[in-house]
């Protein structure tokens, strides 16, 4: 298995997913997600976070001012007698308000949840790939709040929300709930819950998470990307996000005077700040994203842009494949034999026009002396050879290596047969059956003098051998995609090739009984294999620029 493979796919991907002006943008993307009912997903509403107790200092500093203003509120009613607000009247000096015992931490509490701006997010590229069994597992660094111009700019957390003291009223100095009893009070005696509500927005700075996949085959030959885990961070690994309380949007559901109204919004700020609330909210989120219908949805998102985007570029897989490599293989085989595929064999040959391949010409070819017919030298001059876009290659014969090692059948095709080249308007080409080869011939006699002629030959019933490397350069991705063939061999015995010689003079005899033979046709088709050898970077130049530009096209129509 090769991870250098499925991480081509993705970052070729992700130059989509990550480009504002591409259609796979993938704030667009996450923004269409839909759960089963066809309702959007984003934003998520978990409902409920209990946030729960607030301790420690920063707890303290929560619940003295409700310590505070609760025993200034006693006072104050304790001393009224006109009418009398306590019966039996108490004496507020005798009393103390202390945290109830059962219940001394704050506690905070928040309903109505909305997870907000989470489809502004983009991938880090170069994901990490390890294979794993017939798939692979795969982690995507995501950021959110990536794009400054795409609102909303920031995740945040918006709701409703409790604050709550549970407070007593204890004999001066004691710390437990009095013993004595009243018929009438302004609150629960001898304890009383103090709660505020109101709503809240929470922004989340600096929010990124790794989200670890599986990607395997799966049914119908597409692929099944399953998200496993969301591991919600900060910038750098363990570092938790910022949660910051927006003061402008925090409100209190009470009618209060400005004073009281600004105290109780400050002590509902405390509450919010304090680090066991940011853990909580941190703890919350990761466990919302973690919830199992999200991370299927995600998953489905992922799958459906992978899927659409591989069937879109190189068309489907057989349903067979056990893994994740054979999948795209068989995708392969396929459409190099699909004649309705831009991939199709003779589409590929048409379209290397630096050199062309179809019609493919060679300046000379030296076939070299002969001592038999006191030859000196034997040139074959302006050639040209065609028919080799008739070519198809059978899926047994194609193999990857990691490049691809593929055994071609030659001269299948109708004579005539007509292949379409992709893109709009594309030029129709129709194949030559046999494969023709033309050229001039010169004989130059060690006695001196040449005699010239015409050759024409046909090529029956044969073979060719590619190897090509491919490698996705220093992004490894289309924009650095490369390919390089390794080897172009053309594999034609020479009993079927038929030359035809046209050489007027004594000597036209001689020399086309030299051309029937065995030795003089192999040093023909070692001229041109090694004549093509000489072309290769052109090939791969013409190969690579082909391919990238097809990959393209399917990805970005």
């Amino acid at each position: 298995m090769s991870e250098g493979l499925l991480r081509f796919v993705f970052n070729t991907l992700l130059t989509r997913l990550n480009n504002p002006g591409h259609k796979l943008w993938l704030p667009t993307q996450l923004e269409k997600m839909t759960d089963s009912t066809g309702q959007r997903i984003l934003p998520l509403r978990p409902g409920a976070w209990q946030v729960g107790d607030l301790r420690g200092s920063s707890g303290e500093a929560v619940r003295e001012p409700f310590i505070t203003r609760f025993t200034t509120y006693f006072q104050f009613h304790a001393r009224k007698t006109q009418p009398p607000e306590f019966d039996p009247p108490v004496n507020a000096t005798e009393f103390e308000v202390v945290p109830a015992p059962d219940a001394q931490a704050p506690r905070l509490d928040t309903t109505d949840i909305e997870v907000r701006g989470l489809q502004n997010a983009w991938v880090r590229p170069g994901p990490e790939v390890t294979a794993a069994g017939g798939g692979y597992h795969l982690r995507l660094t995501v950021q959110f709040g990536h794009y400054t111009d795409k609102e909303p700019v920031a995740v945040d957390v918006a709701g409703k929300y409790a604050l709550r003291q549970r407070i007593a009223i204890a004999d001066e100095g004691k710390k437990t709930p009095t013993e004595r009893k009243v018929k009438t009070s302004l609150f629960s005696w001898p304890v009383h819950d103090i709660v505020g509500n109101g709503s809240f927005v929470m922004e989340i700075k600096g929010l990124w998470a790794d989200i670890d996949c599986d990607v395997d085959p799966g049914p119908d030959g597409r692929l099944a990307v399953t998200v496993r885990h969301i591991e919600t961070r900060g910038e750098q690994s363990g570092q938790p996000p910022g949660f910051s309380l927006l003061r402008d949007k925090l409100t209190i559901d009470m009618n209060l005077p400005e004073g009281a109204k600004k105290d109780w919004l400050d002590t509902a700020q405390k509450a919010f700040d304090t680090p066991d609330a940011r853990a909580e909210f941190d703890q919350k989120l990761r466990e919302t994203l973690n919830q199992a219908d999200n991370l299927g949805r995600l998953g489905k998102t992922f799958g459906d842009l992978l899927n659409d985007r591989l069937e879109g570029s190189l068309g489907k897989a057989t349903g067979t494949a056990k893994s994740v490599d054979d999948n795209l293989f068989d995708r392969v085989r396929h459409a190099v034999n699909d004649e309705q595929s831009p991939w199709y064999l003779p589409v590929g040959v048409f379209s290397v026009k630096e050199p062309s391949l179809d019609p493919y010409a060679m300046k000379e070819a030296n076939l070299g002396p002969d001592s038999d017919l006191h030859v000196k030298n034997v040139r074959l001059t302006g050639i040209t050879l065609e028919g080799l876009a008739n070519a198809i290659a059978p899926a047994p014969g194609i193999v990857f290596t990691p490049g691809v090692r593929a055994e071609v059948r030659l001269g299948t095709l109708p004579d005539g047969t007509a292949i379409r080249l992709p893109g709009k308007g594309g030029e129709t080409k129709h194949v030559r059956n046999p494969i023709t080869l033309t050229c001039g011939i010169e004989v130059e006699f060690d006695a001196g003098g040449t005699a010239k002629g015409q050759v024409t030959a046909r090529i029956r019933d044969s073979d060719a051998h590619i190897e090509l490397d491919t490698g996705g350069g220093t992004e490894n991705s289309l924009n650095t995609l490369e390919v390089k063939a390794r080897a172009v061999v053309l594999k034609i015995a020479p009993e079927h090739l038929d030359i035809d010689l046209k050489m007027s003079g004594q000597f036209g005899t001689l020399i086309n009984s030299w051309l029937q033979g065995k030795d003089a046709k192999q040093r023909v088709v070692d001229e041109l294999n090694k004549n093509i050898l000489k072309e290769k970077e052109g090939i791969d130049k013409s190969l690579t620029e082909n391919i990238r530009k097809l990959i393209a096209s399917k990805l970005d129509d």
